[in-house]
C-alpha cells in the first residue's frame, strides 16, 4: 500500500511594483510562512505576518505619506541650567548663567542644596529660599519676551522650575509633578530627584533634576539611586484616568543635576 501525500495549498498574491518593492514579483502565502520571489528567481522565506498587523502597517504607511497634510512641526529651543548653590543666596546677575541671549522657548532651572541639609530642613523644608530664587529668575528672564512659570517643585534641597515663553503657554497641557527621595534611610530628601512633565503642543516632555551621593567609591550606589528614582518617579496625569506614567513614557526626557 502507499500512503497518499498532500501538498500544502498556496495562494499567489500579486504585488504592485513600488519603490520599496523593486525586484519583488510576487509573494507566496502559506498557512504559516511566506516567501518573497525575487526578480532573479531566488526566494526569501520568512514567517507570515498576521493579516491585522499587515493592515495596521498599511494604514501607518499611508498616514506617513500624507503627514504634511494634517501635522505641523514647531521648532523648539530648550535651555537647562543646573547649579549646586551650597545653601547660598545669589545676589549677582544670573543673565549669563541662564543663557538669556539664547532666547529659549523653554527654560529649565535645577538647583541643589537650595537650603542647608540639616535635621530641621529634612523634617520641614522652608520654601522661602525657593521663592527668593524664583524672583531672581523672573527678573532676568522677562527681557526680550515675557515668560511664565509652568511649575516648580522642591524636595528639601533639590529644586526644579520650568518657564516657557508666554506665546507658548496655552499649548501646554497634562502638567504633573513628583519627587523621590533616596537619602538617609533610602528615602529622605537630602538626596533624590524632582520631576516635572507636561505635553507641549503634541509632544510629551519630562524634566528631572537630581542630587546624588558624592565620592568616587559610590558609583554603584549612585547607579542604584538613579534606578530607584526612575522606578518611583511616577506621574498620574488625570484624576479621572488611572493611567500612571513613568519617566521613560515620554517623547523627550532630560535628566540633569549634581550627579557627582
Amino acid at each position: 500500500t502507499t500512503t497518499p501525500t498532500t501538498t500544502p495549498h498556496h495562494d499567489i498574491v500579486s504585488v504592485p511594483s513600488s519603490p520599496s518593492q523593486t525586484g519583488i514579483s510576487s509573494i507566496i502565502v502559506s498557512s504559516d510562512e511566506e516567501e518573497e520571489v525575487l526578480a532573479d528567481g531566488s526566494r526569501r522565506r520568512k514567517a507570515k505576518m498576521p493579516f491585522m498587523r499587515k493592515r495596521e502597517m498599511s494604514i501607518a504607511q499611508l498616514l506617513k505619506t500624507r503627514e504634511k497634510e494634517y501635522t505641523e512641526r514647531v521648532s523648539t529651543t530648550i535651555s537647562i541650567s543646573t547649579w549646586n548653590v551650597n545653601g547660598k543666596v545669589q545676589e549677582e546677575s544670573l543673565k549669563e548663567w541662564l543663557a538669556i541671549d539664547f532666547d529659549a522657548d523653554i527654560t529649565v532651572i535645577g538647583l541643589q542644596e537650595i537650603v542647608d541639609l540639616n535635621a530641621q530642613n529634612l523634617v520641614r523644608t522652608d520654601n522661602t529660599r525657593a521663592q527668593n530664587w524664583e524672583k531672581l529668575f523672573e527678573k532676568e528672564l522677562n527681557g526680550k519676551q515675557p515668560y511664565k512659570l509652568v511649575a516648580s517643585r522642591q524636595l528639601v534641597g533639590v529644586y526644579i522650575a520650568v518657564y516657557v515663553k508666554a506665546i507658548h503657554y496655552s499649548y501646554l497641557s497634562e502638567l504633573c509633578m513628583n519627587s523621590a527621595g533616596c537619602g538617609l534611610g533610602g528615602w529622605m530628601g537630602n538626596k533624590g530627584g524632582v520631576g516635572i512633565r507636561f505635553k507641549f503642543y503634541n509632544s510629551t516632555i519630562c524634566f528631572l533634576n537630581s542630587h546624588l551621593d558624592a565620592d568616587k567609591e559610590r558609583v554603584e550606589g549612585r547607579n542604584a539611586d538613579m534606578n530607584d528614582i526612575a522606578q518611583r518617579m511616577q506621574f498620574k496625569v488625570s484624576a479621572e484616568d488611572e493611567t500612571v506614567l513613568n519617566i521613560m513614557n515620554h517623547d523627550f526626557v532630560f535628566w540633569f543635576g549634581d550627579l557627582n
